[in-house]
């Protein structure tokens, strides 16, 4: 995923290409109910199909493990999932 910046990411959500990001926030943390807020999220470019958007976003369950969550950012499918405990 290529980072972009967040005046593309704003333009590409009012423009209805992608959800907004409160949705695949949700639909993130529902996975791993999170005892604190997002810890950080980003919309990037799929590398490997121009034109498409991803979103990753980091959040921490309440046993304390943070888990780094992409999706698509078109229709919320969770594409990848990694976990890590936090010290």
């Amino acid at each position: 995923m290529r980072r972009i910046d967040s005046e593309q990411a704003r333009q590409i959500v009012e423009a209805g290409r992608v959800m907004p990001r409160d949705e695949l926030e949700r639909i993130a943390a529902a996975r791993h109910p999170a005892r604190k807020d997002v810890l950080g999220f980003e919309y990037g470019e799929d590398e490997s199909a121009p034109g498409r958007y991803r979103f990753a976003v980091e959040v921490e369950d309440a046993a304390g493990v943070v888990w780094w969550i992409e999706l698509n950012a078109h229709t919320g499918e969770v594409l990848e999932e990694d976990s890590y405990a936090n010290r």
